[in-house]
């Protein structure tokens, strides 16, 4: 059914029908009522018929009048609400029977009336005196109804008819007087579907209040929707212009983009897949991109039926360009897949990383070499002492666990010194260099070499019971001893000592098996030089303390645990310090040991070179700027060659920044001079140095020094000051030794100067400087200066 067009009509036409269906429904309504008020009109008519004619019937009948009945029954049978009549005899026979065949009742009487109440019978049985002369029946017509009901049915339908013509009307007027500023609102609606949003919009005036407000929402709409228009026109813009920055960016990136088919084929790619590869875009669109990559792996990555589980990142892979060469490239791939999760395709990128890989693997080369430099020795190529430990520290524990015996050997090239001091580094480092070859091809290829320091090289024999181990190293020390070195002139006889300490006999830590060996070693040089020395039991525990506090001593030093202290060195009259002379402590704990409890070991291991540079350099920060130093320096440490300039780099800022500074001058054994210690003592005195000579009387070669070194003060040996009050013979010394001071032009200083009579007794010999507990006992710089740190 097709509706009208307009608002309007249709509400017209709702209403219409709705009153339609009220005029159907009251209509309706009347014919039933009048169907009903006619039925009962009928009913008592047929009643009132029935008790009329009753008597005059059973009156005829009972005296046979029979003509007179039919003449009766015929004039009654005349009102058309009677259909029939029938009377019968006694015995049911019918005497009378009249029926006029009217036709079936029509539609309305049907819908309307029962079928029950329409052809109704009333019957009476005629008697008198309780005998029955027949029976009497009225059959009614449905004629009456029927009529009645039409008249009712058109009267009705005429008159709701023209009610229902004038309520149209007047709800079509009504109606169109409601959707009048709905016209202005469709006007105004169909001028925005237009497009004509850039007009002034006006809202018509209406008293309806949801139309007013229909109209405003409807005007609101129509600003921001210019609004939302003048937006997306802007926005088109800028896409249209991102679009293009977007595909500038696409054709000028390094890298390439590509997308795939459900089949694994190339469906795009912008201009860098031809710079990288060297195929032209157009021709390789269609072809299957798994046929551009040799490697077997890669290839089935990108074949069809394992694109549904394709997902890379930062994958590096080959692909063959066009001058069959393979490049290298980092891919990134996804699969896409449709709403219902079928494939659609890949989507992916790729950069040539060949620089970067050829960069990764030179890297890779130099991580190598950068590696291989940090654990091996410079000039030998060995491994380092770092790494050889932390090899022995990995190994020591697994020999243990398994039961196996591990052997150490420390090797030293005997008269090393000797070498480098009369040939020089060269000649030093050729030796080395022919040590660490026999090393390199003599031993197993499990066993491990390594350079520890200097001239001393250490072997590590894993696996290998002692007795192997000391013919291993016997052979190894035969062929060094029988290798000569070749020179400019002529040629060196090398030598060498080896120490052996075995795991777990000798001890099972790193430290203690180093120590073992070290102690051999030490044996072997002292007694037997030129030979291999397996640590024993019956070897003197003196050699084992040295080594044990040798451990301790590096570590200490290691670690910042040498400590300078300071004692005043006083001008006896006034009791003033002139000096501080600096002496060195060994922390241990809350302790601080003095020198003399360590620095024999030192010496012995060859550790006094950093004891005196550890403790110069911390005075010189600790003391005060404008205090007087006298440093304790052992001539050993001017054998090593560059401990002269050291010496020279620590003293020399504080020189010439007008600090006073005294070499002082220890000696425990003969040390001949030579022209290299000189010549560094000289360049020290040049800086401003001068020199004391400590515990004068006591050395070999004291007197020797007083004429190589011309010092500027001359220590008296604290033995002679300690018995001057008892022993004539060492009052007569120190009065000799004064005067040998003089002579020269320095100046005495007594040491060990512990009471006021020792005091008085050294300054009438003419001795005005000491030092001693008297004066004071060596602390820190805290408390001997009062303050916690000095710069020099």
């Amino acid at each position: 059914m097709k509706l009208p067009g307009t608002l309007r009509s249709r509400l017209v036409l709702a209403f219409a029908l709705m009153q339609v269906l009220a005029v159907s429904l009251l209509g309706l309504f009347l014919v039933h009522q009048g169907a009903r008020s006619e039925i009962e009109t009928q009913h008592s008519l047929a009643r009132n018929l029935m008790a009329l004619a009753e008597p005059n019937v059973q009156r005829m009948l009972t005296s046979h009048h029979t003509v007179g009945l039919k003449r009766y029954l015929d004039n009654l049978i005349t009102n058309t609400g009677v259909a029939g009549v029938f009377v019968s005899n006694p015995t049911g026979t019918l005497i009378y029977s009249l029926d006029q065949n009217e036709p079936p009742a029509d539609l309305l009487t049907r819908l309307f009336v029962d079928k029950d109440e329409v052809n109704v019978v009333l019957e009476s049985t005629l008697t008198e005196d309780g005998v029955s002369h027949g029976t009497f029946e009225i059959k009614l017509s449905s004629q009456p109804i029927s009529e009645r009901l039409h008249s009712i049915f058109i009267n009705s339908l005429l008159i709701l008819t023209g009610l229902l013509f004038f309520t149209i009307l007047i709800t079509y007027r009504v109606i169109s007087s409601f959707t009048a500023p709905l016209k202005r609102l469709v006007k105004l609606a169909s001028q925005l579907g237009r497009g004509d949003w850039q007009h002034h919009i006006v809202t018509p005036k209406t008293g309806y209040s949801e139309i007013q407000t229909l109209g405003n929402a409807l005007t609101e709409g129509a600003r921001l929707m210019a609004e939302q228009i003048s937006n997306l026109e802007n926005t088109q813009e800028k896409l249209l212009s991102s679009e293009q920055q977007l595909r500038s960016l696409v054709n000028n990136m390094r890298e390439a983009l590509f997308e795939l088919d459900a089949k694994g084929n190339i469906s795009f790619l912008n201009p860098a897949w031809q710079q990288i590869t060297g195929y032209n875009d157009t021709d390789s669109y269609g072809k299957a991109f798994a046929s551009f990559l040799p490697e077997s792996e890669d290839h089935k990555l990108f074949l069809a039926e394992h694109l549904p589980e394709l997902d890379i990142s930062n994958h590096e892979m080959e692909i063959r360009s066009a001058d069959n060469q393979a490049v290298r490239v980092e891919v990134d791939a996804h699969a896409t897949f449709d709403s219902h999760g079928n494939i659609i395709g890949v989507v992916g990128r790729f950069q040539d990383i060949s620089e970067r890989f050829e960069l990764g693997q030179t890297l890779e080369e130099h991580r190598h070499q950068l590696y291989h430099i940090s654990i091996t020795d410079e000039l030998t190529g060995l491994y380092n002492r770092r790494h050889f430990e932390k090899i022995l520290a990995q190994k020591l524990p697994q020999s243990l666990e398994q039961n196996h015996s591990l052997c150490l050997a420390l090797i030293d090239v005997d008269g090393f010194k000797f070498i480098n001091d009369t040939y020089g580094h060269p000649v030093g480092d050729k030796v080395l260099k022919t040590i660490a070859n026999l090393l390199r091809t003599m031993v197993r290829p499990n066993d491990m070499v390594a350079r520890l320091a200097g001239d001393e090289f250490a072997l590590l024999l894993d696996n290998t019971a002692i007795e192997d181990a000391h013919d291993v190293c016997s052979a190894l020390l035969e062929n060094i001893n029988s290798t000569r070195v070749r020179l400019t002139v002529g040629h060196l006889q090398l030598r060498a000592s080896i120490g052996i300490s075995v795991a777990p006999f000798h001890g099972s830590t790193v430290q203690e098996l180093i120590g073992a060996a070290d102690v051999a070693l030490y044996h072997a040089k002292r007694r037997h030089r030129g030979h291999v020395e397996v640590l024993s039991t019956d070897l003197s525990q003196g050699i084992m303390e040295v080594f044990s506090r040798g451990f301790e001593l590096r570590n200490a030093i290691e670690n910042g645990d040498i400590e300078p202290t300071f004692q005043p060195i006083t001008d006896l009259a006034t009791g003033r310090p002139i000096a501080y002379e600096v002496l060195a402590n060994m922390r241990r704990g809350d302790l601080m040991l003095p020198a003399s409890q360590f620095i024999m070991v030192a010496e012995d291991l060859g550790l006094v070179r950093e004891i005196d540079l550890c403790v110069i350099e911390k005075a010189l920060h600790q003391a005060p700027a404008g205090v007087e130093l006298f440093l304790n320096i052992s001539l050993l440490s001017f054998h090593d060659s560059n401990f002269g300039g050291e010496l020279l780099r620590l003293l020399g800022p504080a020189c010439r920044a007008g600090r006073p500074v005294t070499i002082e001058i220890t000696e425990r054994e003969t040390i001949s001079l030579s022209e290299k210690i000189l010549a560094d003592i000289q360049a020290l005195r040049k800086q401003g140095c001068k020199l004391a000579l400590d515990d004068f009387g006591q050395g070999y070669s004291t007197y020797s020094y007083l004429r190589s070194f011309r010092p500027e003060y001359l220590k008296i040996d604290g033995s002679f000051i300690e018995k001057i009050l008892d022993s004539h013979a060492d009052h007569t010394i120190i009065q000799h030794i004064h005067g040998l001071a003089q002579s020269f032009g320095a100046i005495s200083i007594a040491e060990s100067l512990e009471n006021e009579a020792i005091r008085e007794a050294v300054m009438k010999l003419g001795i005005h400087c000491g030092q001693g507990y008297y004066y004071g006992r060596p602390s820190t710089a805290d408390k001997v200066f009062n303050q916690p740190e000095t710069a020099a």
